[in-house]
């Protein structure tokens, strides 16, 4: 080997700085999606033809775009998102999404704003190609991936399905499919941007279960994968999405789902869902009230030390409605949104002590017209202590 070729081999072994290694945590290196698609990192979302993994993946983009939880999974503030979609049509695309917004009641707005949708429909989908020169195959990038590389500019998120398309080359051949999945990872590296690919299931795994293996092809699929998903079609009809690897921490729990009449995923327990959701708007409505009666100033806050959540956890009726260990915080602050959306409460600013400006959440009159039915129809305590001998 030349010095040229030993010089260019040894630029591409980097040296790792271990100055203060011991206080490296996974945390650092960020999570577009917690716990599911981390950055800088290629996720794999695997599901046989109709089980939804399109319909699963834009249910994700729509929350993230929004900066709204989903069933457990969290994102990383607004995230700004690209769908590339190589399968499906764009009007096929934006129409799932509108059932989407309608049925998690999503903010149109936000979504417009940071999510962008990608038709790669329109001719050959292939972001990589298989070439064979003289007997010795090779696999090289098309233009597509160079538009795709140009499009995904500073998101945070980036969705492809699926990688039957956008793939042409063996799947089973390891090399190949390394390489097809450097290139991805190479982009959200660049953008330090979550990567989710959509991919087949196993034929097999869709038939007899998935034992951790829900891909098709070579293991290099799995093994180049950092964190590695399945949406599994159930015996009743239903889906479970399931995180089958994490490199990076603990994989989130199993969520299970099923088709609403206008074909979206929505939580199998979509009844006891909604019923949770109202009980915590209701539980909001009797602390602002109260917060309201003893002049307390509710912030709008939703992150740091001093969020709403905090302004009001002195309340008795708040710290036994949304205790931390139940992810009061959370719950507290969606609740909060809801009402928002509802026109039950709105933001106005004050000044402070310090004659600082400052924002804070006030029940309009139809918020305190609610708070109060609400309140008249909580059933008293019982007495501590009985009087009857």
């Amino acid at each position: 080997m030349s010095e040229a070729e030993e010089a260019a081999v040894a630029s591409r072994l980097g040296v790792v700085d271990l100055a203060g290694f011991m206080q490296a945590s996974p945390s650092s290196i960020g999570y577009a999606l917690h716990p599911i698609v981390p950055r800088a990192v290629v996720t794999l979302l695997a599901g046989h033809g109709g089980a939804g993994k399109s319909s699963c993946a834009l249910i994700l983009a729509a929350h993230g775009a929004c900066g709204e939880s989903w069933l457990g999974i969290h994102p990383d503030g607004q995230v700004r998102t690209v769908f590339l979609s190589l399968e499906d049509p764009g009007d096929l695309v934006r129409y799932r999404l509108r059932r989407i917004v309608e049925a998690y009641r999503l903010t149109p707005a936000m979504i417009e704003a940071n999510l962008k949708i990608l038709d790669g429909t329109g001719g050959d989908a292939s972001l990589v190609v298989e070439t064979n020169d003289y007997g010795v195959r090779h696999l090289s990038a098309t233009p597509l991936l160079a538009e795709l590389e140009a499009a995904c500019a500073n998101a945070d998120l980036i969705i492809v399905d699926n990688a039957s398309d956008a793939y042409s080359g063996n799947e089973n051949e390891r090399r190949s499919v390394r390489t097809f999945l450097r290139h991805l990872t190479d982009i959200a590296r660049r953008n330090e941007a979550g990567m989710v690919l959509l991919a087949h299931i196993d034929k097999q795994a869709a038939r007899t279960g998935s034992n951790g293996n829900t891909y098709s092809g070579s293991t290099a699929w799995h093994n180049s994968a950092r964190s590695r998903l399945a949406l599994l079609v159930q015996e009743d009809g239903g889906v479970e999405l399931v995180h089958e690897k994490n490199n990076l921490g603990k994989c989130a729990d199993p969520i299970h789902l099923q088709w609403n009449e206008q074909g979206v995923l929505v939580p199998a327990s979509r009844l006891e869902y909604e019923q949770a959701a109202s009980d915590d708007c209701e539980a909001a409505l009797l602390v602002l009230l109260e917060a309201r009666e003893v002049e307390v100033k509710v912030k709008t806050s939703t992150v740091g030390s001093v969020t709403a959540w905090h302004s009001v956890q002195h309340l008795a009726v708040a710290a036994e409605a949304f205790p931390r260990d139940k992810g009061g915080n959370r719950r507290f602050h969606t609740a909060l949104a809801s009402l928002a959306k509802d026109g039950l409460i709105v933001k106005e600013t004050y000044r402070d002590q310090n004659r600082n400006q400052r924002e804070a959440w006030h029940l309009t009159q139809t918020g305190v017209n609610r708070a109060q039915e609400v309140r008249c129809a909580v059933p008293p305590y019982p007495p501590a202590h009985s009087t009857r001998g």
